[in-house]
């Protein structure tokens, strides 16, 4: 009879998921500088939050396909659930993060790492669900705050 944990796994899945976040800044580098036309198209916001969601869906794809290939024989169905809301409710933060200000990459970074540790302090204490509530709800929410106010340096 083996133990079920799941907080080194939920570590380095987490760890794994905000080193996308080099490839989300990539993203908003060639938006901002091949692809400024884009803010200016008549899409409404709600719409625009949705084209970025699906970007990041395709983006998350591989997780998906590794975390259904997983289920149930090493990973249970609620504890899949909540890798894939976490997984993908991180990405939409990190890039809603990003309409605050432009950032430098070393900016970003801090900001990603300071994510992480709120993420394994959500690992220790057992409130990875309410952590995943949270990015989904935060990235909303900074997205429909700043999208309009953001301005590129």
């Amino acid at each position: 009879q083996t133990e079920y944990d799941l907080s080194m796994i939920l570590l380095f899945y987490s760890f794994g998921m905000l080193g996308h976040g080099v490839i989300i800044h990539q993203f908003r580098d060639l938006e901002e500088s091949h692809l400024s036309f884009y803010r200016g198209l008549p899409v409404s916001l709600a719409g625009r939050f949705m084209q970025y969601g699906c970007l990041y869906f395709i983006l998350f794809i591989p997780e998906i396909i590794t975390i259904s290939r997983l289920t149930p024989k090493y990973l249970h169905p609620a504890d899949a659930f909540l890798f894939c809301f976490l997984g993908y409710g991180l990405l939409l933060l990190l890039n809603s993060i990003l309409f605050i200000k432009p950032f430098g990459k070393k900016q970003y970074l801090k900001i990603v790492v300071v994510i992480f540790f709120i993420l394994f302090a959500g690992i220790l204490t057992g409130t990875m669900i309410w952590l995943t509530i949270i990015s989904f709800l935060l990235s909303v929410y900074l997205f429909f705050s700043s999208y309009y106010r953001y301005e590129s340096a």
